[in-house]
């Protein structure tokens, strides 16, 4: 007996299995806890991913102001609940709209989880909840211009940048719209011109010149107070004469016409539109110099540069393609009270004005070299002005030059014409902001030449209606000066020489300066417009694409900085140096537009 008690007390006293047990009794608690970590940080993540997927959807369905009832929102949101959250929800989560106001919307969403380890301890299927409200504002009606330098310096990576940026920008704007009414784009394409596009009929358009009545329509074919010859009614003649296409380009509306967005009114011949038509210059055609002498501007010596001679100034009055002879009239047979003194210089018989030297004569003076459809002998001539070196699109000399960016898109509700129009933009010529704005500024105006666009005091109750114009581009106001008696290429401004934006301009820095002002103050006048609130009746955003090694000058980052609109002490000026971020700017601008905020 007392040896079984010694064996029992020694085992009692024996401790070397107790770390083993007290191992053994802890394992439990610990798996249990280490479990119930993993589905605390999975219902965590699972919370995050729900409330991050709930403001995606509400944020959503708010850009439509047009959806309103419980059950459409309901609707709208369920797709991003289910797509983009995560986590083993059992059932799907519960999706309530809290009532709010009539410009909130205000949601709740519920989901259970199944976890592993948490049922150990009594927590069963664990719920997590999220919500959003987002305040919109009174139901919105958004006319936008997209106004989108297409000049020679955007050809290449810019101009596929600018497609991409300007196709992401409509699509995010019109995504979930289902109104017709709530939303219109117009885009304009510039370059040194615009193309003002279909509609802009030639025959009875109350908009246009077509009596030859502006002050500057006869500018630069003409001499002053001289009056056209039987038959030539304005430069769309011209155009018939020779059987050549209008391109559908306009001059600069002379004076405060040219910044502002009035219509055209029957007794004020300046506020009327002018066609395009470049003259002319001297020289056989596709001539690019010709010598100074005396019957050309007194010079001795050295040459000018004619930029775009798309006729032969032999005087000849016989049709010859091979030789590129052309028909010409004579002086006498066109003007009315012929003259021999014309610019005080003399010259031997009526024909001595079409010569190649002869500069001032040929350009400013009489027209009937452009009347190809007949000679005053009475024998009908005519011909295609392709056959004298120029062409319809304004790629070369013609009657068209200059006028080469693509027809603007008047304002529409249908995305995929605007992306259309957006995808076939390409690169040429200089840069005109100022024709640019001032034609983007016309496609939402509520005035002729388009109308397109609702009054400026328009109320339409609880909507309101707003005019945003984006201009983009990636460099300065640009006018190409020339070494010849006019100063420079033929643009909406006509010539350096003939003052229209500016005196004495005799050099592309002086040009510049001149398109910065008048730009500027088109600007200036745009945000001038008052709403139905009192607010700027166009808002305007610029973009500033910026790039290494091509970049905008600091003037002309300044003006489009002082072109912009400020909002809530914000100027709406953005710059870019690639394509990812113009993406990104043109994306900040859409959200910009929609002034959606959580607020909850």
């Amino acid at each position: 007996m007392a040896k079984r008690d010694g064996i029992f007390k020694r085992f009692c006293r024996n401790d070397r299995g107790n770390i083993a047990m007290m191992f053994g009794l802890g394992l439990v608690p610990m798996l249990t806890a280490s479990g119930v970590a993993l589905d605390y940080a999975r219902l965590s993540s699972a919370r995050t991913s729900l409330q991050s997927a709930l403001d995606s959807g509400v944020l959503a369905v708010a850009r439509d102001p047009n959806v309103l009832t419980q059950a459409v929102i309901l609707e709208r949101i369920a797709p991003f609940i289910q797509n983009n959250s995560t986590g083993s929800f059992p059932t799907p989560p519960v999706v309530t709209v809290i009532p709010s106001g009539p410009n909130d919307v205000d949601v709740e969403v519920v989901g259970c989880l199944q976890l592993a380890f948490s049922s150990f301890v009594s927590v069963v299927n664990p719920c997590i909840k999220a919500r959003t409200k987002v305040s919109r504002p009174a139901q919105t009606y958004l006319e936008v211009a997209l106004v989108l330098d297409n000049s020679g310096s955007m050809s290449g990576t810019k101009i596929e940048a600018a497609r991409t940026a300007a196709t992401q920008f409509v699509t995010s704007l019109f995504a979930g719209s289902t109104n017709p009414d709530q939303i219109k784009v117009s885009v304009v394409p510039f370059t040194l011109t615009v193309n003002a596009g279909a509609g802009m009929s030639t025959t009875s358009n109350p908009n246009l010149d077509l009596n030859g009545a502006s002050p500057v329509h006869w500018e630069n074919l003409l001499p002053a107070s001289t009056l056209p010859p039987s038959g030539v009614t304005s430069r769309f003649s011209l155009f018939q004469q020779l059987g050549e296409t209008w391109g559908g380009c306009f001059e600069m509306r002379p004076g405060a016409w040219g910044t502002n967005d009035e219509a055209p009114q029957v007794g004020s011949p300046s506020s009327l539109f002018v066609p395009m038509f470049a003259p002319d210059e001297p020289g056989t055609r596709a001539d690019t110099s010709i010598r100074r002498d005396l019957l050309n501007d007194n010079g001795g010596g050295g040459n000018y540069t004619p930029t775009n001679s798309y006729m032969n100034d032999d005087g000849s009055r016989t049709l010859n393609y091979t030789s590129g002879r052309e028909t010409s009239a004579t002086q006498s047979a066109c003007l009315a009270s012929p003259t021999s003194t014309l610019f005080n210089l003399p010259f031997s018989a009526p024909t001595a004005n079409w010569q190649d030297s002869n500069w001032r004569f040929r350009s400013s003076s009489n027209i009937c070299r452009y009347n190809l459809t007949g000679t005053p002998g009475g024998t009908t001539n005519r011909k295609s002005i392709a056959n004298t070196g120029g062409v319809s699109n304004g790629a070369g000399r013609g009657p068209n030059y200059a006028c080469n960016a693509i027809p603007l898109q008047r304002m529409t509700n249908n995305s995929a014409t605007v992306i259309s129009k957006i995808n076939a933009m390409r690169a040429d010529g200089n840069t005109n902001i100022l024709e640019g704005f001032m034609w983007g500024w016309r496609t939402v105006s509520p005035n002729a030449p388009y109308a397109d666009g609702r009054a400026y005091n328009w109320n339409g109750g609880q909507i309101r209606n707003k005019k945003i114009i984006v201009v983009m581009t990636d460099g300065d106001n640009f006018w190409n000066q020339a070494s010849n008696p006019n100063l420079s290429i033929y643009s909406p401004f006509g010539y350096y020489r003939n003052n229209r934006i500016g005196t004495n301009i005799t050099n592309a820095v002086q040009a510049t300066a001149a398109m910065n002002a008048r730009t500027l103050q088109a600007c200036t006048n745009a945000k001038a417009t008052r709403n139905i609130n009192n607010d700027e009746g166009i808002q305007i955003y610029t973009v500033g694409f910026s790039t290494p090694g091509a970049e905008i000058s600091p003037a002309g980052l300044q003006l489009l900085q002082d072109c912009a609109s400020v909002e809530n002490g914000n100027r709406l000026y953005y710059s870019a140096t690639n394509a990812g971020e113009l993406a990104s700017v043109f994306a900040t601008i859409a959200n910009n537009i929609g002034q959606l905020k959580i607020t909850q």
